[in-house]
């Protein structure tokens, strides 16, 4: 255990991590912390952690970098701040997302933790031939639809983010529970002061939970077709995707802790380009394996256990239904197709699918962006203008659900 905790002061030492006095730095993370009575929690510490992505998770005692830390004000709110460090860039997937954990620790030894995946857009764009490399100038992206958006170079550092897309990414906010203590009982002396600050390590213990094994398909994406209606899906990549990540501590329940969009094996591809027949409802779901994973948190003698699921690699295959309920339809979101032409959504254009993930008790939702080779078309087969109708929004919004009417 002595082991553990000098090592963890150690590197504190070596990386430096951005506090809140740092204004000019890019916003990471961005929230609120209340206690278990839904009050604002003040005097909370707030710790932003770089963590490995689900694959490549592998059990180890080693403390995480701390990327920045705060602390919140009256009203419970913090901000995290930091630029594109070397500490997150080790942990940088193959498709491009970064991985966050957030910690908080309450004056009372309480304690809640959080997850989520995120892109950094240097200054100028992604497509931008100027691209400024300085590690601070440019700004984090946390939704699927805006990196899309971002990269295809429709968005622009001054729109302000989806309130209702960032918090289905990440929780807005953080509720504490379990304030016993847990103290460290093979060492009697307080502990330093630098160990006195939040800290996590691990994963202490990784367990892969397989597809047909474990847990079913998930669902990423959906086509309904009625009476002469025809259409197409494809699913290229799960780096356009949001799945929600399931978190527990101290034997609580199981909650959404935030999201994750960093799979392996992100290139795959499976659809059908053909056509899809008229009349079904199609379901496509991916044979994702997920990973659980244990951890451990604490500040001063205070420790929690924490343990997460979330999806970790994609086999590739798409298991398709022809059954379910058909989206709903607000008027307000209805869009014609003239005859005889047909209608793709347009990019980061994306459908939530609630209750797609569900795994070891949790149940989340999943976020599927239309990008590059992922593709939602509709073919009107008739010889008169119809209607495709969005369930929450406009069929070229975000988050909603798409019915085609007869």
């Amino acid at each position: 255990m002595f082991t553990l905790l000098t090592a963890v002061a150690v590197t504190t030492f070596a990386a430096p991590i951005a506090r809140a006095s740092e204004p000019s730095l890019p916003v990471l993370w961005e929230g609120t912390i209340a206690g278990p009575d839904g009050q604002p929690a003040p005097g909370t510490e707030v710790v932003a952690f770089a963590r490995p992505a689900g694959a490549d998770l592998l059990p180890t005692e080693s403390g995480l970098v701390p990327v920045a830390r705060s602390s919140t004000d009256r009203s419970g709110h913090y901000v995290l701040r930091t630029g594109r460090t070397e500490a997150l860039r080790t942990v940088e997937s193959d498709s491009g997302w970064t991985n966050v954990m957030v910690a908080a620790f309450g004056p009372d030894g309480s304690f809640s933790l959080a997850t989520d995946s995120i892109a950094w857009e240097p200054a100028g764009g992604f497509r931008a031939t100027g691209v400024d490399d300085n590690p601070n100038h440019g700004r984090w992206l946390t939704t699927p639809a805006d990196r899309a958006a971002a990269e295809a170079g429709s968005f622009r550092a001054t729109v302000a983010p989806d309130p209702d897309a960032v918090g289905r990414d990440r929780p807005a906010v953080m509720t504490l529970a379990g304030g016993s203590n847990r103290p460290i009982k093979a060492q009697a002396a307080k502990p330093p002061p630098l160990r006195q600050e939040g800290m996590c390590a691990g994963p202490f213990k990784t367990q892969k939970l397989e597809v047909n094994k474990d847990v079913g398909y998930t669902p990423v994406g959906e086509l309904h077709l009625d009476r002469g209606w025809g259409g197409q899906f494809v699913y290229t990549t799960t780096r356009s995707t949001s799945f929600q990540v399931g978190a527990r501590h101290d034997g609580g329940s199981w909650y959404v802790a935030g999201s994750s969009s960093s799979l392996k094996d992100s290139a795959a591809r499976n659809g059908n380009e053909r056509g899809l027949t008229e009349g079904h409802m199609y379901t496509f779901a991916a044979d994702l394996d997920y990973e659980r994973s244990t951890w451990r948190c604490n500040q001063g003698d205070s420790w929690h256990w924490a343990e997460m699921v979330e999806p970790a690699s994609w086999r590739g295959g798409i298991h398709r239904s022809d059954f379910g309920a058909a989206p709903g339809c607000n008027p307000d979101n209805r869009s014609p197709v003239a005859a005889d032409a047909f209608f793709d959504r347009s990019v980061s254009d994306s459908t939530t699918l609630d209750n797609a993930v569900s795994v070891l008790g949790f149940s989340g939702s999943m976020t599927s962006t239309i990008s590059r080779g992922v593709v939602n078309h509709w073919d009107n087969l008739v010889h008169q203008e119809r209607f495709l109708c969005g369930t929450s929004q406009k069929i070229t919004g975000h988050d909603t659900r798409v019915v085609s009417l007869p």
